[in-house]
């Protein structure tokens, strides 16, 4: 079985691309590294690399072929660069994530709190105002009963100074004099002829 090549684009530099079916590898892969022709050794190499179940075939080929064995070294230091990096990328997203719950929880303890000293505040300030509209409440119907009662006091006193003052046979005029009645009110409450 030998491998497909499909030659003859390039790109921009006028690099000849070289493409190689790296799924048709698997027979190939079977055979020993010295019976394999230099591309079909690249195809193992670039298909195997990571398979840690053909390693000792990938280190046969990298024996046998000073390209392939540079190549691994590159692929080694960048795989040592790329853990690095997905190292300190890991610590970045826990430092961020840490930092995105702590922001997170400090919100919702403040809504929690915020909430919270509304209610009891509420609850304080309503009876904080009921106890305060209450005493207003009850001083302002204290003060009212009383001029209410003094004035109904005063009426019925002074109805009983007019009573007594018309039994006495005081005209509605001297009546009027005595007690501060108008004219008018001592002549509708004369009874007296």
């Amino acid at each position: 079985m030998s491998i497909r090549i499909s030659e003859g684009r390039t790109d921009r530099t006028g690099t000849c691309i070289i493409t190689i079916e790296l799924s048709k590898i698997t027979r190939i892969a079977l055979k020993p590294a010295v019976g394999m022709t230099a591309l079909e050794r690249w195809a193992v190499f670039f298909r195997y690399a990571a398979d840690k179940g053909k390693r000792e075939l990938i280190n046969e080929i990298i024996k046998t072929e000073e390209g392939i064995a540079m190549a691994s070294e590159g692929l080694i230091a960048f795989s040592k660069d790329e853990t690095e990096r997905a190292r300190l990328l890991s610590e970045y997203k826990f430092a961020v994530d840490y930092q995105s719950d702590m922001v997170e929880s400090r919100r919702a303890g403040l809504a929690e709190g915020e909430a919270k000293g509304k209610a009891e505040g509420f609850a304080e300030g309503k009876e904080e105002g009921l106890a305060e509209g209450e005493a207003k409440g009850e001083a302002k119907g204290r003060k009212e009963g009383l001029a209410e009662g003094e004035a109904k006091g005063e009426a019925k006193a002074l109805a009983a100074v007019r009573q007594s003052m018309e039994r006495l046979g005081m005209s509605a005029e001297n009546i009027a004099k005595v007690t501060g009645l108008s004219a008018d009110e001592a002549t509708q409450y004369y009874r007296h002829e």
